[in-house]
């Protein structure tokens, strides 16, 4: 059990909503049939910056979204993440 992982993932959850708001209004990606994201060929460029920490933050955050991507199941990222589903 991951100690207040819920709260800091419901403080989060005004941060997503915008950030995904502002990528639909841009249209970087679309909402497939089965309800998944996919990302557009011509999405956000996304750059590396900030102080040392954050583009730490940053680079492995690329890595696991990708990761978690290849997995493709909510399952299992839920339990990767200490989260029963």
């Amino acid at each position: 059990m991951i100690v207040g992982f819920a709260e800091r993932t419901r403080g989060l959850l005004p941060y997503t909503f915008e950030a995904l708001g502002f990528t639909m209004q841009v249209q970087s990606f679309e909402v497939t049939g089965h309800g998944r994201l996919r990302m557009r060929d011509k999405g956000i460029r996304k750059k590396v910056d900030g102080t040392q920490e954050s583009i730490q933050c940053q680079q492995v955050a690329r890595i696991l979204g990708r990761k978690f991507a290849e997995i493709g199941d909510r399952v299992t990222i839920y339990t990767t993440l200490g989260i029963r589903p």
